[in-house]
């Protein structure tokens, strides 16, 4: 592999199924009972939200700035995530979160990219990786369209809320790559950021 330049992460999952155990009624009354099945149902499995983030920090280790769902952009720094997918479902198996990075843009004070994925809401709904279904992470180089890596994170972190994926961190004035794929119980991007 090259001289890095342009990456992304993404990741990608399949959303709750809601209406998997519900058998189809006729008529009017019938839309009426299968809809509230259907809440009913959402009640008790509730979509699974899996954040894509990204931990920008200098040559001390130490956060300068996160990008993660309420904080989509740093154009400072040429890192983007393109949207806040809250169930799985803007792609049909492909990639519902992305994160782009141009590293010709990333300042010089900036030494480290940290990239995380968590499980919003994990405490409350009671979810971990284990529970989503055909979900993965994985980091292209966006100059060759070539798949640097990449996760299955619903057979490999059972159990786990948030999983470290990779840092993309400069060595003698290059950026390199390196596969991180550790799994932590975090309970989301503020509990991750405390790291830092």
């Amino acid at each position: 592999m090259g001289e890095l330049s342009k990456v992304k992460v993404c990741v990608g999952w399949d959303a709750v199924d809601h209406t998997g155990n519900i058998a189809s009624k006729k008529g009017f009354l019938g839309r009426i009972q299968n809809t509230v099945e259907e809440i009913a149902a959402r009640a008790e499995t509730p979509d699974v939200d899996i954040d894509l983030n990204c931990i920008i920090c200098g040559v001390d280790g130490k956060k300068i700035n996160t990008v993660f769902f309420a904080n989509k952009v740093d154009i400072g720094n040429g890192i983007a995530l393109d949207k806040d997918d809250r169930t799985g479902s803007s792609s049909a198996g492909g990639d519902d979160e992305t994160i782009h990075v141009d590293l010709n843009v990333v300042s010089s004070v900036v030494d480290k990219l940290d990239f995380w994925v968590d499980i919003y809401d994990c405490m409350t709904r009671n979810q971990h990786f284990g529970m989503v279904r055909n979900s993965f992470v994985r980091v292209v180089d966006e100059t060759t369209n070539q798949e640097i890596c990449r996760y299955n994170l619903s057979d490999d972190y059972k159990n786990k809320t948030a999983i470290f994926v990779c840092s993309v961190y400069k060595k003698t004035g290059e950026w390199k790559f390196k596969a991180e794929g550790t799994a932590t119980i975090d309970t989301g991007i503020r509990a991750i950021e405390r790291k830092y």
